[in-house]
């Protein structure tokens, strides 16, 4: 049998897009959700790419590799069955597990889940796009996730990337943001439920094969050193050698896992913005007043504050509910989008979650408030 891994490489390099495997990962810049617009019916928007267990069907037609799919058909297995398939927009690969049904192109959506477990590769495209799923909706950028359907209640698992979930059945505006790692409920008619650890779930053998292989085909987020461009506070941070990071004394005292939580992330960015000698960028932590601290950043003295104060770029949410932002000095939109571009690659590659964990006594790691970071505006 050919390994899963080279199945799902050549699945997605036959698929309709050929050049949506991206070869280097870069910073980018989510744009708002476009509605997928409505395709003819009798133009193909993408490939079925194998079959590999007993029967797949098209609107119930068999189906074979190679066949193409056309917008608002479905495409189904039989018990015990597999199928791969690929779409020229977004999707790189999906591969349905047995008894498992997802229609393509409905209005409004890139797909609609309709029964059973798929999981998903999709390609960066710095765009967001809608799929459904039961009452379920979901927004997201690039992620690899899975999907079950299963008598009205829905399962959204999240591996790499991260998802905005919402029940607009509801009409309450509630919506929950999910990332590597997590999963969450949304029962039929239901807003989600609050995230969970998918290492808590009891998967199938297969479903775990499969989530396990698609996570290794994305390449890592973009973590690397910025450009200074125009930003001159970016300048002079890369001329200093070190980062002057200015902490809260009152909410972010030493000891504290706000703190650990902090200077953690702050080190991490310092090993990733290296020059080009490779030496990683310093880092010294100030702790001050936050009455101080816009005359501290407007004196040069600190080049970022975090606190639960002031500050345009929500960092983390703790235990208790609180927000903590970072402010920068001179209000440098250089250096705020080098941050959040930083955040972006932080939270959707995993090493955020896993800090936060870690810090936290396990606790999942609150995205909401990061929303606006994460692309989802």
């Amino acid at each position: 049998m050919v390994p899963l891994l080279l199945v799902l490489v050549m699945a997605a390099c036959s698929g309709g897009g050929g050049n949506n495997v991206p070869t280097t990962a870069g910073p980018t810049t989510t744009q708002p959700t476009t509605p997928t617009s409505p395709s003819p019916t009798n133009v193909p928007v993408g490939n079925v790419t194998d079959v590999l267990l007993p029967q797949a069907f098209l609107d119930g037609v068999k189906a074979h590799q190679g066949d193409s799919i056309r917008a608002r058909q479905t495409l189904s297995t039989d018990d015990g069955g597999a199928a791969d398939f690929s779409l020229n927009q977004k999707i790189s690969s999906c591969r349905l597990l047995e008894s498992s049904a997802v229609q393509i192109q409905p209005a409004g959506a890139l797909l609609a889940f309709v029964r059973g477990t798929t999981y998903c590769w999709t390609t960066a495209d710095q765009q967001l796009h809608k799929v459904t799923a039961g009452s379920a909706q979901l927004i997201m950028s690039d992620p690899v996730f899975g999907v079950t359907v299963q008598g009205g209640q829905v399962v959204i698992k999240v591996d790499v990337g991260v998802i905005k979930v919402s029940s607009p059945q509801t009409n309450t505006g509630v919506s929950l943001v999910i990332g590597p790692g997590q999963f969450t409920v949304v029962p039929a008619g239901q807003n989600p439920q609050s995230p969970g650890r998918i290492s808590d779930l009891n998967l199938p053998e297969e479903e775990m094969r499969v989530a396990t292989a698609y996570s290794s085909l994305p390449p890592p987020p973009f973590l690397g050193r910025p450009d200074a461009g125009s930003s001159a506070l970016l300048a002079r941070v890369f001329a200093r050698g070190h980062l002057l990071a200015g902490v809260d004394q009152n909410t972010l005292a030493e000891g504290t896992p706000e703190r650990d939580f902090v200077s953690r992330f702050l080190r991490f960015l310092g090993r990733h913005w290296k020059d080009s000698s490779g030496h990683e960028l310093g880092v010294d932590e100030v702790s001050l007043a936050p009455e101080d601290a816009p005359a501290a950043l407007k004196e040069d003295k600190i080049d970022l504050f975090v606190s639960t104060e002031r500050g345009a770029t929500p960092l983390f949410v703790d235990l208790q509910g609180r927000i903590f932002k970072l402010a920068v000095a001179m209000g440098d939109q250089g250096f705020r989008q080098a941050i959040r571009v930083f955040l972006q690659g932080d939270v959707q590659g995993g090493t955020y979650d896993n800090r936060y964990r870690s810090v936290f006594d396990g606790e999942n790691p609150n995205y909401g408030p990061l929303a606006s970071v994460l692309g989802f505006g």
